[in-house]
């Protein structure tokens, strides 16, 4: 496995294991990408959670209820959240701010980051801005 492929694996396994609260990131993710734990420090931040856009959408909106990608946006940034206007019966799309949750929930990870810009399931929070 090419160090680039390693590094791609390493993150994406990083992503599902902090979406499921499974495991500690730092160590286990080098070793589900077939690599050894040596330099994972260097790959991932001290402490990573994944960010549950669902959460963050109703910690930001009131009334809000779901959070969605925008197909036409399929990035980091194309999610949205839906809130219903009753005075006029319709859906209205607000942006999500995924700094905000981490702030909000995970004290110890104040800053959000994502590891592809093309991937919207990428969004993380972590201990610092680098």
């Amino acid at each position: 496995m090419t160090k680039r492929l390693a590094v791609r694996a390493t993150m994406i396994a990083a992503v599902i294991l902090s979406a499921f609260g499974a495991l500690s990131v730092a160590t286990s993710a080098p070793a589900l990408a077939g690599e050894a734990v040596v330099g994972s420090a260097a790959l991932a931040p001290r402490a990573t959670y994944g960010i549950n856009m669902d959460q963050a959408c109703w910690d930001q909106y009131e009334h809000a209820f779901k959070a969605e990608i925008d197909p036409r946006n399929w990035h980091a940034w194309g999610w949205r959240c839906y809130t219903w206007n009753q005075s006029n019966g319709t859906l209205e799309a607000h942006d999500i701010d995924p700094a905000r949750y981490c702030r909000e929930h995970h004290p110890d990870a104040p800053f959000s980051a994502y590891y592809d810009q093309w991937d919207p399931f990428s969004w993380y929070c972590r201990p610092n801005r680098v």
